[in-house]
């Protein structure tokens, strides 16, 4: 099983039924992969992540991929195309006005849009188990320090976009850069760098919050007609 919440019902043999929520906080949380922008830029050579970009770009964004927000936006359709903007890395700053397709790094340098497209890449890939042998979504994941911690990766990532798309935001480009650098290096070349984990506590509105785990007192024991539920 995974780590998360999970909803428990149990019922006796005469048809009573209790149900709770419990968290399982600890669980497999090994197999991840990332690619840092750098890392899918490279010559494509065996089975590099370049090459792993050539042969599942298609299947992964059949319609392309589209970083940013509102009215600003980059759009890439083919594997070549982000190869010739990565590794993107001039200072973080706002989109330009309008949607612009496929931009090299030469002509267009953004090193924040740079790193939400890199870790869209590695949140899309995570899901093949020919790169990541862990079910639970990259996505998914919690920062364990730093300006975001107890955020979610795909927390991160929609700042990411509201800024690229000149949206409001409390937290700064440079900030959000730097995490989603973190992100993406996290666990290139089979390495942990520990700044992602599996469990946390999210800031999110409707995310379950934490509360301390569900626990019954079910008497007479064993049951024959009638039990008292505490």
């Amino acid at each position: 099983m995974q780590v998360g919440w999970y909803t428990v019902t149990v019922t006796d043999a005469n048809g009573c039924i209790i149900s709770g929520e419990v968290v399982l906080l600890f669980g497999n949380c090994v197999g991840f992969k990332t690619v840092s922008n750098s890392g899918y830029n490279a010559n494509c050579v065996g089975d590099s992540a370049s090459c792993y970009l050539n042969t599942n770009f298609a299947t992964s964004f059949p319609n392309g991929i589209v970083v940013g927000s509102g009215t600003r936006y980059l759009k890439f359709t083919s594997a070549e195309a982000i190869k010739n903007f990565l590794p993107s890395d001039s200072a973080a700053k706002t989109l330009n006005l309008g949607t612009i397709l496929n931009p090299s790094s030469s002509a267009y340098n953004n090193g924040l849009a740079a790193q939400v497209l890199t870790t869209r890449l590695n949140i899309a890939f995570g899901r093949n188990a020919d790169f990541s042998s862990n079910e639970l979504s990259l996505g998914d994941l919690y920062i364990t320090s730093g300006t975001f911690e107890g955020m979610k990766v795909s927390q991160v990532l929609t700042i990411a976009n509201t800024l690229l798309g000149k949206g409001n935001s409390k937290y700064t480009m440079t900030e959000v850069n730097n995490a989603l650098i973190a992100i993406n290096g996290n666990y290139e070349a089979g390495a942990d760098q520990q700044f992602l984990r599996c469990t946390g506590s999210s800031t999110v509105t409707n995310t379950k919050p934490d509360t301390a785990l569900l626990s019954y007192k079910v008497y007479p024991n064993p049951v024959k007609d009638l039990a008292t539920i505490e």
